[in-house]
């Protein structure tokens, strides 16, 4: 009876390791948090005696049984998560890794007390050791995963960097793994402990260092991405800026022949040259359109996304129907209206080049509402190919770099406001609630 309490206290260590991996996941889970928490509680419940049970009555060896059981865990804490699997894998395994590490520096202080012992035998200086070291572990972890890696899994879609994180904590592990020693005797053979402890050590700085410096790196990447969005939207500006200026040296020169136009018009009359008059009226209003430009709203920057936008969907033959009414004063960051309705356009324009060109159409309506909501509804036409992740949209395009789906959630949390996906048959729909910063 004792080895099975001994045996079930070990797998006590799996309560802190599934506290870190919600640590990073405030706004990116499937269920909430209490749900899932009462849940895993449910669950480890019921696993640890079993698993307890099994291997005090088969002799399984407790470590393979538990890296066995991982897959298992990993199933049920992605399911619960709207992230991608390769972001689910970095935050699991640094769970991993970070009780991996108690378990390498509770065997240091196990091996002084019981030097004849080992790393499978159960002492209560060695559980008290690791439990403590994890429990400080979580502590430590609340800021930097809860702020730092909830950042990074937010804003950085990029898989390629995220298996390249993913590999430092795998090969951490395996590390921690491969050089604790299952019996502890052999750690008094000439400098072997000092030198168990100098890679325990070692191994776990070095980790440190790689996970900060992979937030350093992707920052940088993320800083990069969104100074480009904004040169984007300053170059929309500029593009509009041109077509304003275009516009007024073109009716400038109209107003100046107006009075030419108006002497030949008039001469046409008098001399019943009705069909000359009614070509020269219809030549006369196409050069007008010509130079024609449309103001969607007050606020310049707003206005030449929406141009620029406007005009590539002409261009692509969109059937266009825009209604939009922003407040004024605007009560919202430029930048921010800005990235995200040119997310929307963006994605919708990129939907509708899926179908044949007779089917697409693009609307849009932005309104305020209750005096201090902003409501953004778009509607597009798509093919009906979608990438979801629970209740997630997946961007369809191949590379990501932070920008998209999930800067249009940040957008919307930011304004304690919501962002709803959704979609009916080939309707590609958005709606978006914001709330003004009065």
């Amino acid at each position: 009876m004792t080895l099975y309490w001994e045996t079930f206290s070990s797998y006590l260590i799996l309560i802190p390791s599934a506290i870190i991996c919600y640590l990073p996941l405030k706004g990116l889970l499937v269920y909430p948090l209490k749900k899932i928490m009462l849940t895993i509680l449910l669950t480890l419940s019921i696993y640890i005696p079993i698993a307890s049970y099994l291997e005090v009555k088969y002799m399984i060896n407790g470590n393979m049984f538990l890296i066995a059981s991982l897959v298992f865990f990993f199933y049920m804490y992605y399911k619960t998560t709207t992230i991608d699997i390769f972001k689910a894998l970095c935050v699991f395994m640094t769970a991993t890794v970070s009780m991996a590490f108690a378990s390498s520096l509770s065997c240091i202080v196990d091996a002084i007390y019981n030097p004849t012992s080992g790393y499978d035998i159960f002492s209560l200086e060695g559980f008290a050791t690791q439990y403590v070291i994890a429990i400080i572990e979580t502590v430590l972890l609340i800021w930097p995963l809860g702020q730092k890696m909830n950042y990074l899994l937010r804003k950085l879609n990029s898989r390629k960097i995220w298996l390249t994180i993913l590999g430092f904590p795998i090969i951490s592990l395996m590390l921690a793994i491969f050089t604790t020693p299952k019996h502890y005797h052999t750690l008094y053979t000439g400098k072997v402990f000092l030198s168990f402890i100098i890679v325990t050590i070692a191994n776990i700085l070095i980790t440190v260092y790689a996970y900060v410096f992979s937030y350093n790196i992707a920052k940088t990447l993320l800083s990069r991405a969104e100074l480009e969005e904004k040169n984007r939207f300053l170059e929309m500006q500029s593009s509009s800026y041109k077509r304003l200026q275009d516009y007024m040296e073109q009716t400038k020169k109209l107003r100046h022949d107006f009075k030419h136009s108006v002497h030949a018009m008039s001469t046409m009359a008098k001399n019943e040259e009705y069909d000359s008059l009614k070509d020269y009226i219809n030549n006369y209003e196409k050069e007008l359109s010509t130079y024609t430009t449309i103001i969607f709203c007050k606020n310049s920057a707003l206005n030449a996304v929406f141009q620029y936008y406007y005009q590539l969907a002409k261009d692509k033959n969109i059937e266009v129907n825009w209604s939009l009414d922003f407040p004024d004063p605007l009560n919202f960051l430029e930048i921010d209206l800005c990235s995200l309705l040119g997310n929307i356009m963006e994605n919708a324009i990129a939907g509708c080049e899926t179908v044949p060109e007779s089917e697409r159409f693009f609307s849009i309506s932005v309104e305020v509402a209750n005096t201090n909501y902003l409501y953004i509804v778009s509607t597009n036409s798509f093919d009906g190919k979608i990438r979801k992740k629970g209740n997630k949209f997946l961007t369809t395009k191949r590379s990501g770099n932070g920008i998209g789906i999930s800067s249009m959630e940040s957008i919307a949390q930011k304004y304690e406001g919501n962002l709803k996906i959704f979609t009916d048959k080939n309707e590609f729909n958005v709606d978006v609630i914001l709330k003004t910063k009065l």
